[in-house]
């Protein structure tokens, strides 16, 4: 079956009427694929071009396309007036079309072009000759984006565009082909700055207007997987420090609020700074807190966390370590942690291997008999082994090994008075894993717009 690029598919979609001028057929498949679909009841495929025609012919003669005509010429030059009502015009620039169109439009109705560049001047002709665009959206494929427009001839509408409508189509932030180009455009800018011309300038204003995020926007796409109402008592996550409605310009990942990655995000344009550890802990703030928030303020930074509500939501960090750890028959402990079953029971002391292995932790220790066998493993990360609560509902569950951080030597001993067995990691290696978190769920949307800092390192190292 023929098959045909998202953009052709676009071009297609958009073929009415009773007979179509394909200009500049090339191989044909606009033409082939408008007479397979009865989108059309004949076709008069045109090229400049002896063996794009051949091409066409071949692909006519392979699908029996009788009502599919291939002409050689220039342009409209082989159509007869009033002989087709629909053209598709493509593969070509801008100038090219605006030349076609210069020397007569043959009684065709319907226009849809695609203008590989000079997009801009082509509007403003259109406009200027009484063309009414009827639709003008951007499609990506490969990396490129192209405008399809649908033009229309003799009508009674008014055809002039205004200033956004020349520069950016009607677009609208809903096409998801569009955020992409105006992240394009946005990358493009950047780079170039002050050496930007004048029509990438104005492409830049309108593209920034109709991609305009807010914060909220981010925000709200991370709670639809790690709700707000999730968190602890004690927690603080959501907008520490910022106004919700403020323009997105730049996101950047860490697990951590420091002067450092402040410092990042003024650096890279970032004014949305996504960590696991809030700014802030509760009503009470401490002098450091009160000196990053002071600059993040100057810096217009906004700081938003996802805390507590990622160890507890699904897909979040304890369901995350559970899963490296190749838990199985996984359940939800408290709210937050996670117990679940090995494939193959383990000795504590090459459990304890393991989860250096799978965290990247050249710190981690252990607690019990290191020749203990494993089955059962409840896990929780960050902080997760100093809960007394969780070594209770392990000893009184026939769970064999807490596997958590920041243990204190009184859950030690205690664990050991119990007969089980701890794991010990460390509180940044548990949790770093947010960045992959927060990529997967933002990526589609925000993709072009994430940082992931750089700076952002395990405060400790190994004697």
């Amino acid at each position: 079956m023929l098959k045909l690029d998202k953009r052709l598919r676009a071009v297609v979609n958009e073929v009415s009427g009773e007979t179509l001028a394909d200009v500049g057929c090339d191989h044909g498949k606009v033409s082939a694929m408008s007479l397979i679909e009865k989108r059309v009841k004949k076709v008069i495929a045109c090229d400049i071009s002896e063996g794009s025609l051949d091409k066409a012919k071949k692909l006519a003669d392979t699908y029996s396309l009788d009502n599919m005509q291939c002409r050689l010429g220039d342009g409209l030059a082989p159509i007869e007036n009033g002989e087709a009502d629909c053209a598709v015009i493509a593969g070509m620039g801008g100038n090219e079309i605006m030349s076609i169109l210069s020397k007569g439009l043959k009684g065709v109705k319907k226009f849809i072009l695609v203008a590989h560049r000079n997009v801009v001047e082509l509007r403003r002709f259109l406009s200027k000759n009484n063309l009414f665009i009827d639709k003008d959206y951007t499609v990506a494929e490969g990396g490129k984006f192209y405008d399809i427009i649908v033009a229309l001839a003799d009508t009674d509408r008014d055809c002039k565009l205004d200033e956004r409508q020349i520069y950016s189509g009607l677009n609208t932030p809903q096409n998801p082909d569009f955020v992409k180009y105006s992240r394009h455009i946005r990358q493009k800018y950047t780079s170039l700055g002050e050496y930007a011309d004048e029509t990438l300038k104005k492409i830049y204003l309108y593209c920034m207007k109709k991609d305009d995020f807010k914060i909220k926007d981010v925000t709200e796409e991370i709670e639809k997987h790690a709700p707000l109402e999730l968190m602890l008592d004690f927690d603080s996550a959501g907008l520490n420090c910022g106004n919700k409605d403020d323009s997105l310009k730049g996101i950047m990942l860490a697990e951590n609020v420091t002067f450092a990655t402040l410092e990042e995000c003024k650096n890279k344009a970032c004014n949305l700074l996504i960590t696991h550890h809030p700014s802030v802990f509760g009503e009470e703030r401490d002098i450091y807190s009160e000196k990053i928030l002071l600059r993040a303020k100057e810096y217009g930074i906004n700081l938003y966390s996802c805390h507590t509500n990622l160890d507890c939501c699904k897909g979040g960090l304890n369901d995350y370590a559970a899963n490296l750890l190749g838990l199985k028959k996984v359940k939800i402990i408290d709210g937050c942690a996670r117990e679940g079953v090995l494939d193959k029971p383990q000795k504590l002391k090459d459990f304890a291997q393991k989860v250096a292995e799978v965290f990247s932790d050249n710190n981690v220790k252990y607690a019990g008999d290191a020749d203990k066998i494993i089955t059962k493993v409840a896990v929780c990360t960050g902080a997760g082994a100093r809960d007394d609560e969780l070594v209770e509902y392990a000893h009184d569950n026939g769970v064999d090994c807490i596997v958590g951080g920041e243990s204190k030597i009184s859950i030690a001993l205690k664990i050991i008075d119990y007969g089980l067995s701890l794991v010990d990691f460390g509180h940044y290696n548990s949790e770093i894993f947010c960045i992959d978190i927060f990529v997967s769920w933002l990526e589609e949307k925000f993709g072009d717009l994430i940082q992931i800092s750089k700076c952002d390192k395990d405060p400790y190292a190994k004697a």
